[in-house]
């Protein structure tokens, strides 16, 4: 047994740094100085250290692995630097070219750790995340609970940890839950998770943590869904609404206010002129981030809102009809090779919830995806190359050197 907690110490220092990376990107609202316009955070400075980290000790072994990244770093800087012409640089810009940075040190950094070291470092970050947030909610308590007894249309006025939004955090929380087990800690996390967005009153948050829990139980456990199955989850679902009713949280309110309150509407009321921007920048867009910018122009109407709270319609419009091809292209090709792993990966699962909730929110260009698309790119079966260390990697080399001393000092001591 001491051998075992020794060789799993020597392994989990890059586990460890990755899962801080994690950690970071979650705490998006931590500044440390501003640069340009651009807010340099410290997911920021730990991707970049963890970048410099890997192109030391791979050195010529340091890639990018994959062809269609390299074609999106430079679709998305070159029309962004094209369409700035008329539409001027967005500081979204900066966040795709961090994006990319992101996916590169993670990819290089994590590379040769297998799924289930993956899944220990997601997890073990979501734990103290949803942890994190449960403290907040105590120290907010009055908040929270006055805004579930007297309702609204809108969320708790308390603040966030992911971005300038609870209903953001609430569904960021309930995209981890796809990397836990059906075990006593996953579902605790997949409640907690679900309470979390019921507390919020975020609607996308529910949807997400539903996707999660279905995921968890019925397809990561390749157990067949039966009939008996199906009736248990609607019997689950009839209980939640009935919980929801009874305790008077205003989430049922907020879904039968679709259309209707004021963030349906404020969508609406951008989305009616997705048209008209697209026929005037039909084939290149107006580059990363200007969709709002663009709409502004087109109606005349000065829109609060810095995204338009649908990812594939703002990416038709930033990056016109040849970006948005390509994004539908990698989203079909994601959900292929998912079908091929037999929706074995949590990584593919992942991006293809964050898609369905980018239908709502999600202004893009987010590091956590990175980290996601990074760990997706790294365990799917698209790069084989790339899922496991072929001995020549400096961090696979280093870690069976200190393993083999731990377990050689271990022998001779005669313990």
């Amino acid at each position: 047994m001491r051998v075992l907690r020794k060789i799993s110490f020597c392994m989990t220092a890059r586990e460890t740094a990755l899962s801080a990376l994690l950690i970071s990107a979650c705490f998006q609202n931590v500044v440390i100085f501003s640069l340009g316009g651009a807010a340099i955070k410290p997911f920021h400075v730990i991707a970049l250290i963890l970048l410099v980290l890997s192109i030391v000790a791979l050195r010529a072994s340091w890639s990018l692995f994959n062809r269609w990244f390299l074609i999106s770093v430079l679709y998305v800087i070159g029309i962004s630097l094209i369409d700035s012409m008329r539409f001027g640089i967005n500081v979204v810009l900066f966040n795709y070219a961090f994006f990319f940075v992101m996916i590169a040190s993670v990819m290089n950094y994590g590379r040769g750790l297998p799924m289930d070291r993956w899944g220990v470092i997601v997890r073990s970050s979501a734990l103290f995340v949803i942890a994190v947030v449960a403290i907040k909610i105590v120290l907010y308590g009055d908040a929270v609970m006055g805004f579930v007894s007297y309702g609204g249309n809108g969320h708790p006025s308390i603040p966030s940890f992911f971005s300038d939004s609870v209903n953001l955090e609430a569904s960021w929380l309930a995209l981890f839950g796809v990397f836990f087990n059906r075990d006593r800690v996953g579902l605790l996390y997949l409640i907690g998770s679900l309470s979390i967005s019921a507390l919020y009153a975020s609607r996308v948050g529910i949807i997400l943590s539903l996707l999660s829990i279905a995921y968890v139980l019925f397809v990561k456990s390749k157990d067949r869904i039966g009939v008996s199955k199906l009736v248990g989850i609607a019997v689950l679902i009839a209980g939640l609404i009935a919980v929801a009713q009874i305790a008077g949280l205003p989430i049922m309110d907020r879904f039968l206010a679709i259309g209707e309150d004021k963030g349906s509407t404020g969508r609406m009321d951008m989305w009616q002129y997705a048209l008209s921007a697209f026929i005037d920048a039909p084939l290149f867009g107006n580059g990363a981030g200007n969709a709002v910018v663009h709409l502004k122009m087109v109606s005349g109407t000065p829109f609060s809102e810095g995204n338009i709270h649908n990812y594939p319609l703002q990416v038709l419009l930033d990056f016109g009809f040849m970006g948005f091809v390509f994004f539908i292209a990698l989203i079909l090709n994601v959900m292929a090779i998912f079908r091929k792993e037999r929706f074995s990966n949590p990584f593919a699962a992942y991006i293809l919830c964050w898609v369905v909730g980018s239908l709502f929110q999600f202004r893009g260009a987010d590091a956590l995806l990175a980290f996601f698309i990074a760990g997706y790119l790294l365990t799917t079966t698209m790069e084989p190359k790339a899922r496991f260390c072929d001995g020549r990697s400096s961090f696979a080399s280093q870690e069976r050197i200190l393993v083999g001393n731990a377990s050689r000092k271990l022998r001779g001591s005669g313990k």
